[in-house]
């Protein structure tokens, strides 16, 4: 058997990706021996080294560029790599491990606080380079084809193409630096303790779908449980979810949550740290090498869901990983909604509008509908959604805003309670597929406008209760919602609760605000009203607060 490892990381603490990502292997090995080998060799798929060693450095470069032509960043990614004897007899080997050199925390931009980042991508995140050194180290086994038994040995063409049973060393590479740059857990995997007490950005997307437990919140005892709790520790990352659908196997059907690999017992290097054996077709990040494949396939989706930008931000096309993508990377160009806003990207693929008035567009804007070109302007309609779901009770909506002069203490608060009959189908199924959108609208002049638009992905966030469905996110992304109560129930016992809180909140400016207003949540088929058009109990440049009709 042929199988990776993950190398643990040694730790740093520390206090715009916009274009590709370049990735560089930095040569450790010495004079004569791994990548300068200077044994002769002849061109092989694609590989023109002439050398053992040369071929091996063209290899690596190349896996390297798979990985830096589908990630987004500024800042050089460096990868020490070397040759050096690991374990391998006649029936098995270790074909290689990698890691991150360093992880961050707290650092300039991180998406969660008090979470270890490696230092690839937190560098990528912060827009510099937070200590100077490589990012990445990588080590391969120099005994493979050479002193050991094991029968197979490496390839080092370019074209997936191995004869016999070698190993296609790309894709070993390309398995190696995707453990380097995020594919890992620092949690001990047989006590279940976090490093320093803390998460790390790959276990924040853990749970054990046996209990329903997400790995942040479990013990010790209990992750270590979840560790070989074997086709039950899953992915919950939004993007894996959404395009895990062509797995026929090592998937949950319902959350569409991918399976970890937890075997029992543990195996050091292997657990937790890859996705599980069970998987078909098999994925690259799988413990064990399972054929050529240059292809990070969902390998690639769990990179986004760490937190890595695509490269192809701005290129006007919306791709894995993006919200948006308006085809223009102009700094400063007043676009901020998108999550990828270091591009400057705008909701949707707004339209260019001919002066002929009339004309489709789009004005980037989810909440209005039907838009269309006026002198030259993209205008939407922000009227209303009408036949919407409403209380049964005058006083029983509350609408609550609060813009602070720090944004992290900006709050929004919305209730519709005592609700009209609301079913259980009416609220669709946001852990999957149905995808919300809360809208308020400024109806005091003559047209009405939008003053806040917030969007409530589908996805591992949302979980389904015996009545309903409950959101909770803590990293408040992408639009600044924490909480949502979505009850199902006869006329006067239906309710739905959303919370906002910090600076992924629009908050809208409250000095001049009043009423009426309107606020719907709807997601596609359904949509939930309060009107708010006299009460308000409080109202200045930092609050407003006001009851439904």
């Amino acid at each position: 058997m042929s199988r990776f490892f993950a190398a643990v990381v040694s730790i740093l603490v520390s206090v715009s990706p916009t274009v590709a990502a370049t990735v560089n292997v930095v040569n450790l090995d010495g004079p004569g021996e791994g990548f300068n080998d200077t044994t002769p060799a002849v061109p092989i798929g694609g590989n023109t080294g002439v050398t053992i060693g040369a071929q091996r450095l063209i290899a690596f470069q190349h896996a390297a560029d798979i990985w830096g032509s589908l990630l987004g960043s500024d800042i050089t990614i460096s990868v020490d790599a070397n040759f050096d004897p690991l374990s391998c007899d006649a029936f098995g080997a270790t074909l290689g491990g990698a890691g991150p050199t360093t992880v961050h925390r707290d650092f300039a931009g991180a998406p969660l606080a008090d979470t270890w980042y490696p230092q690839a991508l937190a560098n990528s995140i912060a827009g510099m380079d937070l200590n100077g050194q490589s990012d990445v180290f990588a080590t391969f086994n120099s005994v493979v084809g050479t002193t050991c038994a094991f029968p197979n040995g490496w390839y080092y063409g370019l074209d997936q193409s191995p004869p016999g049973f070698d190993i296609d060393f790309a894709t070993v590479v390309l398995h190696e630096i995707g453990h380097g740059i995020g594919f890992l857990t620092l949690v001990d995997l047989a006590t279940g303790a976090r490093f320093q007490d803390r998460d790390d950005s790959y276990m924040v997307h853990l749970e054990d779908h046996s209990t329903g437990g997400s790995y942040p919140t479990m013990t010790n005892g209990q992750r270590a449980t979840a560790n070989v709790d074997t086709g039950d520790l899953h992915w919950t990352g939004a993007d894996v979810v959404a395009n895990g659908g062509g797995l026929s196997s090592g998937r949950e059907p319902i959350s569409g949550h991918v399976e970890i690999y937890a075997p029992d017992p543990i195996e050091q290097g292997s657990s937790v740290s890859h996705f599980s054996t069970s998987l078909s077709p098999n994925e690259v990040m799988e413990p064990s090498y399972t054929g050529p494949e240059h292809d990070p396939g969902l390998a690639l989706d769990l990179m986004f869901d760490l937190g890595w930008a695509s490269e192809t931000c701005g290129d006007g096309v919306i791709d894995v990983g993006e919200e948006c993508d308006d085809g223009a990377l102009v700094p400063d160009d007043g676009c901020t909604s998108c999550v990828i806003d270091e591009c400057f990207v705008c909701a949707g693929a707004p339209s260019v509008c001919s002066p002929d008035n009339g004309a489709a567009c789009d004005d980037g804007q989810a909440c209005t509908a039907t838009d269309s070109c006026q002198a030259g302007v993209c205008v939407g309609d922000a009227t209303p959604l009408t036949g919407c779901i409403t209380g049964t009770q005058a006083g029983k909506g509350l609408l609550l805003l609060k813009d602070k002069a720090t944004d992290k203490s900006d709050k929004l608060i919305w209730k519709l309670l005592k609700g009209e009959e609301t079913t259980l189908g009416d609220f669709g199924n946001p852990v999957a597929t149905t995808d919300y959108l809360l809208c308020v609208y400024d109806q005091t002049g003559a047209q009405d406008t939008i003053i806040m638009s917030l969007e409530i992905p589908s996805g591992a966030d949302w979980q389904s209760k015996t009545t309903g469905f409950k959101y909770k996110d803590k990293s408040t992304t992408p639009d600044g919602v924490k909480v949502i109560v979505a009850k199902a129930g006869d006329a006067g016992k239906a309710k739905i609760i959303v919370k906002g809180k910090g600076v992924n909140l629009p908050m809208t400016d409250l000095t001049a605000l009043d009423l009426p207003l309107t606020v719907q949540l709807s997601n596609g088929t359904q949509c939930w009203e309060s009107s708010f058009q006299s009460n308000v109990l409080k109202s200045d440049p930092e609050n407003f607060k006001a009851k439904a009709e």
